[in-house]
């Protein structure tokens, strides 16, 4: 009898004490963080479009000239336009207008500012058609449909100095929609 006891000690022993001495040194904790943000507008901003990255790549001096400057295509989409609440009240909501905002050239400021090593260059905004978009300023309607929306503009990479410093730049441009 005492040896069926001992080995019942000994067999909780080895079996359930380790296993519960080794669940705890596998624990690990974390977080989950959540946020956004509830807005009246009639559409919604898609989450791409909210942090674009728009890679130049290398580009050579000789190609910033005003007739042949690096360009680069800028989407912003808005997804799940309800136009026909909006509609209802003065017709609010049933346009976009985009405003660009960020560091002004200081040679031109109709351009926005790049920093790092580069200079001598700058970023001008344009339309979909090619129309330069005056720094600050509020643009064009954009006429909404009811659904998905895909906003187009162009960005310039030019030369705004007559001397350009070779280097890695960077800018930080900041948009916010209005609905009409």
């Amino acid at each position: 009898m005492k040896r069926f006891f001992l080995y019942r000690v000994i067999y909780f022993i080895l079996f359930y004490i380790p296993v519960y001495s080794h669940a705890e040194w596998d624990e690990q904790r974390g977080d989950v963080t959540f946020g956004g943000s509830i807005t009246a507008t009639p559409c919604f901003l898609s989450n791409e479009s909210i942090y674009q990255r728009i890679d130049f790549g290398q580009i050579s001096t000789s190609s910033l000239i005003p007739s042949f400057s690096a360009t680069r295509m800028i989407e912003i989409k808005l997804l799940g336009c309800s136009l026909a609440a909006e509609k209802d009240i003065n017709k609010a909501g049933s346009s976009a207008k985009i405003t660009f905002l960020g560091r002004q050239s200081q040679q031109n400021p109709q351009l926005w500012a790049v920093s790092g090593e580069a200079s001598g260059i700058a970023l001008q905004l344009l339309t979909e058609t090619n129309t330069p978009i005056p720094y600050g300023s509020e643009g064009s309607d954009f006429q909404l449909i009811e659904g998905d929306n895909t906003l187009r503009f162009a960005v310039k990479l030019i030369a705004n100095m007559d001397q350009i410093t070779v280097g890695e730049f960077y800018s930080i441009i900041n948009f916010t929609i209005s609905y009409h």
